[in-house]
């Protein structure tokens, strides 16, 4: 009799630790989901634009009131900065953020906008002494901010902080940088990109109007080259055109290849860490991977920072114009309060 209670107590305790196994092997998934949502809705502490500097009104609520309407930040966007370095054949530096873009993805509209900001854009960058101290902050060319820092994250961070201060302090939630040379692996990734050449690219042997599938060195030259020592005014224009071109439809590319397959998706994200520096985690990654996978990126999805080029000491200066940037903040960022 002891001994047939003995056994059921062993059935019972099995069964329970089967249950229990297979619950949290259920709630695992949701866990991750939800502390990598948490982490990343968290690093930025409720920050939120100031649109006063483009001489809009901001109410007690921190509503921004333009033209009888009133607008409400969406907490619901996640903001990524992701940075193209330009660091190749030098040793022992962290290059520039030649390549800057802010990708938003909105959790509850599932939607995904990318703001490519010009690395020529004059910003606010912080300039350290010899010593590594804080000296001051100056208005120069946003690639710059990358160069400053001690080490590829510090240089991310840096950059994060220019990118959100030329935004209107738009919070950054991360950053992701990936090397120039590192293209050709991203472009591996997706078996190549399938376009239509928007100019001619010499070092590439590609014409405008070429219909073809870039090589993963065709890949590399096609997003980095510009004619840097051309005597015209904003030749990196031209480039963040390809640019435009090429993420969009190796944001396509990959979707295509990976379709709705969540776990071959985040293989293909895995990949991605693996050429790339970022300070997210593997829970926000994983948060980011499956909120992007239910969004879709058209052509109208990509923006560019409203402004114009001058020259000032041989140097290409991009002025962000500040009051269409808030114009295209109310839309991008906000909505308007019925």
């Amino acid at each position: 009799m002891d001994q047939g209670k003995k056994s059921g107590k062993r059935k019972k305790v099995i069964v329970s630790a089967v249950v229990l196994v297979i619950i949290i092997l259920v709630s695992f998934p949701g866990l991750i989901m939800w502390t990598g949502e948490h982490k990343l809705y968290s690093s930025v502490g409720g920050q939120t634009p100031d649109l006063t500097s483009a001489g809009m009104t901001v109410d007690d609520d921190g509503d921004v009131v333009c033209g009888g309407n009133r607008y409400r930040y969406d907490t619901d966007n996640i903001n990524i900065l992701v940075i193209g370095v330009d660091a190749r054949g030098r040793d022992n530096t962290v290059g520039q953020g030649d390549a800057l873009m802010l990708v938003s993805i909105n959790s509850r509209e599932h939607s995904v906008k990318c703001i490519s900001v010009n690395r020529d854009s004059i910003a606010p960058v912080k300039v350290f002494g010899v010593a590594g101290d804080y000296i001051t902050t100056q208005k120069v060319q946003a690639a710059l901010a990358y160069s400053y820092g001690k080490d590829v994250m510090d240089g991310c961070g840096l950059t994060k902080f220019t990118v959100s201060r030329l935004m209107m302090d738009i919070p950054i939630h991360g950053c992701v940088s990936v090397d120039f040379d590192d293209i050709a692996e991203l472009n591996r990734l997706v078996g190549g990109v399938t376009l239509t050449a928007v100019e001619d690219v010499e070092k590439a042997g590609i014409h405008m109007g070429d219909r073809l599938t870039l090589t993963d060195e065709q890949a590399m030259y096609y997003v980095t080259e510009r004619n840097s020592g051309s005597s015209e005014i904003g030749t990196n224009s031209a480039r963040m055109k390809r640019q435009k071109q090429y993420v969009l439809l190796w944001c396509q590319a990959l979707r295509q290849k990976f379709g709705h397959n969540i776990s071959e998706l985040w293989c293909a994200y895995k990949s991605l860490v693996d050429v790339a520096t970022t300070d997210l985690t593997t829970s926000q990654l994983i948060y980011l991977a499956v909120e992007f996978e239910k969004a879709d990126i058209e052509d109208d999805d990509i923006y560019e920072l409203p402004g114009q080029y001058r020259r000032e000491n041989y140097y290409d200066e991009y002025i962000v114009d500040s009051d269409k940037l808030a114009q295209m903040m109310l839309e991008i960022f906000y909505e308007k309060d019925d």
